[in-house]
């Protein structure tokens, strides 16, 4: 942004009529000044998704992609106690929104109208699945509704729809030899259930939520 569109800002921003904050509403200018295309306007954050799903190749024919978020215990917001990992996963999707922190893998590549499933850790089963409402900055209102602990803090967030919770949870152990996102070292399948959230070709998240694979 160049000095005379920041006086130019700031000068609105501070006349009493205006009644904005100050703080906040030049933070959001900044946001998306730097995030903007100058040549063409558009987002670069969505530019980034677009040209990622694209390499990815892992979209089925309507378009959406396939996730597995991860959850491991946590510990409640208001009482501080520690919670399994599928209290804690209950507890997000019915909040219906799940955070993306700015490492968390898949984060550039995610999108609304894509499917997840939810995998826990130590239990190491898919017990749920949901679609992507749409993506959100992490934002006030999401820390005052968040129901666990939070470490640090997030960067984007996925508000969730059509949340299913699984009759049978599925083992991911049962299916290890079939899974693409499982390398060739089996015995150590585990590391492809890390950082938060990974994709999954369209093949895997079937297998995964119990779904007839051809």
């Amino acid at each position: 942004m160049n000095e005379s569109t920041e006086v130019a800002v700031k000068r609105m921003w501070c006349d009493p009529g205006s009644g904005g904050n100050v703080d906040r509403m030049f933070r959001s200018h900044l946001f998306r000044e730097e995030n903007a295309c100058v040549r063409c306007g558009t987002n670069k954050r969505e530019l980034a998704r677009v040209r990622a799903r694209e390499k990815s190749g892992r979209a089925d024919a309507t378009g959406a992609m396939h996730f597995a978020l991860i959850k491991s215990s946590d510990h409640d917001a208001k009482s501080g106690a520690r919670v399994d990992a599928m209290a804690a996963a209950k507890r997000l999707l019915d909040a219906g929104f799940w955070p993306l922190w700015e490492h968390t893998p898949g984060r550039v590549v995610v999108d609304a109208g894509d499917r997840v499933c939810v995998y826990l850790s130590g239990v190491s089963s898919v017990v749920a699945t949901a679609r992507i409402s749409s993506i959100e900055p992490w934002s006030r209102k999401f820390a005052d509704a968040y129901p666990l602990i939070l470490g640090g803090a997030p960067e984007l967030v996925l508000r969730l729809g059509e949340v299913m919770v699984l009759a049978c949870p599925v083992a991911v152990a049962d299916y290890v030899d079939s899974l693409d996102c499982v390398g060739k070292n089996k015995r150590k399948w585990g590391a492809a259930f890390c950082g938060g959230m990974r994709s999954l070709s369209v093949h895997d998240y079937r297998l995964l939520t119990g779904q007839t694979v051809s």
